[in-house]
């Protein structure tokens, strides 16, 4: 937790305002946003957000009270009170802003008696406000920033419903309250009823609010919300599965195969043929999973008519089922292998709405859970093979197999995500047997096949491995590239491990490294190795100045993404957010126009989640080498909305991800940045390996 307010800065946000210290607004605003971007580190750098906050112009105001909750600093959440008795968009903010200031702050461990003091005050400034707030709008974000709060004791969540439910009756109830206002009281239930799904159940009085949405609510967001509040609370009936199992919406929809429990086989068998020919691809896909769920042994026959449905997505899924158990068996494998041996063996495109090599490799990796002998004599074609995609499920299926020999050649692949994928599988299959190649692995340029090296040799007791790392730590130190943390992270900790004092001049270096991450590990090791304390004292990288005010203002921007012919062709074109993510959007413009994206892959597919891409190396790993700051917002992750890839807070690298359904969870953790106006088609026609050719911007006037 920071340290609190300064007497200082305090004094300076009593103080009135003077001619002298009144800036223009858009430097001003300008101002702001890079205190926002720096993360306001320092009191001085704090100054900006104060004046803001004292003055008169309503849009600098409610960035300054954003970007005060985007620190996520406990200590703020008094400021932030004031706030939630001023203008109704100033609440709004406000309440999000709180929120967001205690989403850090740790619930176990050191320190739990202050967390949850800091805890129980937002909590309760949220509730007083909230027990008194009359404009719906302002009802729905406390109630959605209640949710949020952090489960500290047992009768939080009983309370937090009550006064929910208490406030929404106030203003107007299921279905006179707007829309948006309707979806975030609905997601502060749904968080709720997610943080006691274990422990007891939530009221009479929800379940029929949640109920009466999916019956009665205009907004399709709202009925898929309800529906995935009832879900996990076991809260459905026959009337409210009836209602859902018509919805025009296919997300309300597919509700229906989570909420349907204790069903017979009868019945099963009936809403599993009901979903497999719904006209959505995003409901046949979701019968899979509950095809497993079945009450007796699952029959395969609907699995393999899957394998030929109209969509990709869908086909690919029934191809993976199929390395599982169903009856009867001969049918499963003849299938499997038919697709397996129908391998193209060229670099083929592929048509919009077909695939080249996908169903193959997908059944090869199924064919080696379901059949050893047959799978074997088809893995050297899937080895050898011109597309590095195919060779990494090459790569899974010789684990599956454990053949070594395959592993083995793969392992001197040229392509680094096969290269990641043989040592995790020689890993698996021969323990420390190959930790000779591991060792020589850990001079490659890429991030994955580092991070699998060194995860590999966990427990090695390889001589030359300690040395080994330190080398790669120092090359890839030199990159001066904050997106290497996960790599440098895993050599760290396999340092600590197989190290000793005797290096201990080998990490010291680290202690003032530009990552704080970085730095506090190499603390840690040190500390360890010599029982004394040792601190880190990072020195970070200065931060790259992007245009944040003009970007703020710049109105009609948008990123067109056309996807390469081979890889189906079409366009994308998606409405950019420069007022709510103001840094990132500046970001992936100016990456854009310097044609960073064009030729990449997306290389990321999950279905009825989300498909990712922008890496240069196609991988999780490898992106833009400077992070981004989060910029979360109330905007939600839903179907359609362009989000950004991060592995902890400020650690996107410009890999942006497109949100296939409805993503709430991923809600107040990962920066929205945009949302498709047109192209969603495109998009959930994309398959792993599909190419963008060129990705450019446009600025529309509005």
């Amino acid at each position: 937790m920071r340290r609190a307010l300064t007497p200082v800065l305090l004094a300076f946000l009593a103080a009135p305002l003077t001619g002298g210290a009144q800036s223009a607004t858009s430097t001003l605003l300008d101002r702001v946003l890079r205190a926002e971007d720096t993360r306001a580190s320092d009191p001085t750098a704090m100054l900006p957000l104060l004046e803001a906050l004292r003055g008169t112009d309503l849009t600098t105001r409610l960035v300054a009270i954003r970007a005060l909750g985007r620190l996520q600093r406990p200590d703020l959440v008094p400021r932030l009170a004031l706030m939630l008795d001023d203008a109704v968009s100033m609440r709004s903010e406000a309440a999000n802003a709180i929120a967001q200031s205690v989403a850090s702050v740790p619930t176990s461990g050191r320190g739990l008696d202050s967390a949850r003091t800091v805890v129980r005050l937002a909590r309760a400034v949220l509730l007083m406000r909230l027990s008194t707030e009359t404009a719906p709008e302002v009802v729905g974000v406390l109630a959605r920033s209640l949710g949020r709060i952090p489960y500290m004791d047992a009768e939080q969540p009983a309370a937090d419903e009550g006064a929910i439910l208490a406030a929404m009756k106030r203003v107007g109830g299921f279905p006179a309250l707007p829309d948006d206002a309707a979806f975030n009281v609905l997601h502060g239930l749904n968080d709720i009823a997610k943080s006691r799904r274990t422990r007891r159940e939530p009221s009479p009085a929800m379940y029929e609010v949640l109920r009466r949405a999916v019956a009665t609510s205009r907004d399709a967001k709202v009925r898929r919300l309800a529906i995935t509040a009832l879900a996990p609370a076991a809260g459905f009936d026959s009337a409210t599965l009836a209602i859902a199992r018509r919805d025009a919406d296919p997300e309300v929809r597919r509700g229906v195969l989570t909420g349907a429990t204790s069903l017979t086989a009868v019945q099963h068998d009936s809403l599993l043929q009901w979903a497999l020919q719904d006209p959505s691809p995003i409901v046949r896909l979701d019968a899979f999973r509950f095809w497993r769920q079945g009450v007796t042994a699952p029959d395969c026959a609907p699995v393999i008519a899957a394998t030929h449905d109209r969509s990709p997505a869908v086909a690919l899924a029934a191809i993976d089922a199929l390395g599982g158990l169903c009856a009867p068996v001969r049918d499963r494998i003849a299938t499997l292998r038919t697709l397996a041996d129908a391998l193209p063996m060229g670099e083929t495109g592929r048509d919009a709405g077909q695939m080249s090599w996908h169903p193959a490799a997908h059944a090869l990796v199924a064919l080696a859970r379901a059949d050893r002998a047959l799978a074997l004599p088809l893995l050297p074609r899937f080895a050898g093979h011109r597309r590095p995609q195919v060779r990494e499920y090459a790569a899974r299926a010789a684990t599956v197999l454990r053949d070594t020999v395959a592993l083995s050649a793969l392992l001197t692949d040229g392509n680094h995500n096969v290269q990641a994928e043989a040592i995790a599988g020689m890993s698996q299959v021969r323990g420390h047997g190959s930790d000779a190649a591991y060792v020589g692995l850990l001079s490659s340029t890429g991030h994955q096949v580092v991070m699998a090296a060194a995860t590999a040799l966990a427990g090695s007791r390889s001589p030359a491995a300690p040395n080994a790392l330190l080398d790669a730590l120092a090359r890839l130190t030199a990159g001066q590239r904050e997106n290497t943390r996960d790599a440098r992270v895993a050599l760290l900790l396999r340092i600590q491990e197989l190290g000793s004092q005797s290096l201990a001049a080998r990490v010291t270096p680290y202690l003032v490294d530009f990552d704080s991450t970085v730095a506090k590990k190499a603390a840690a090791i040190l500390g360890g190795w010599s029982g004394q304390s040792v601190q880190a004292a990072p020195k970070a990288l200065a931060i790259r100045e992007e245009p944040l005010g003009k970007t703020y203002t710049t109105r009609g921007l948008q990123l067109r993404i056309t996807m390469s012919p081979t890889s189906g062709g079409g366009v994308i074109l998606i409405a950019l957010f420069p007022t709510e993510a103001p840094a990132t959007v500046a970001r992936l413009v100016r990456l854009a126009r310097e044609h960073y994206f064009d030729g990449l892959t997306i290389h990321r597919i999950v279905p009825n989640f989300v498909i990712q891409g922008g890496s240069p190396d196609a991988n999780e790993y490898v992106g833009d080498a400077a992070f981004m700051r989060d910029e979360l917002s109330m905007r939600s992750h839903t179907r359609g909305t362009i989000g950004i890839s991060t592995r902890g807070r400020d650690t996107g690298d410009a890999q942006f991800f497109v949100n296939l359904v409805d993503n709430i969870r991923l809600d107040h953790d990962y920066t929205v940045v945009g949302e498709i106006l047109q192209g969603l088609a495109v998009a959930d026609g994309i398959l792993e390996g599909d190419v963008m050719a060129k990705v450019e911007v446009i600025e529309r006037s509005n």
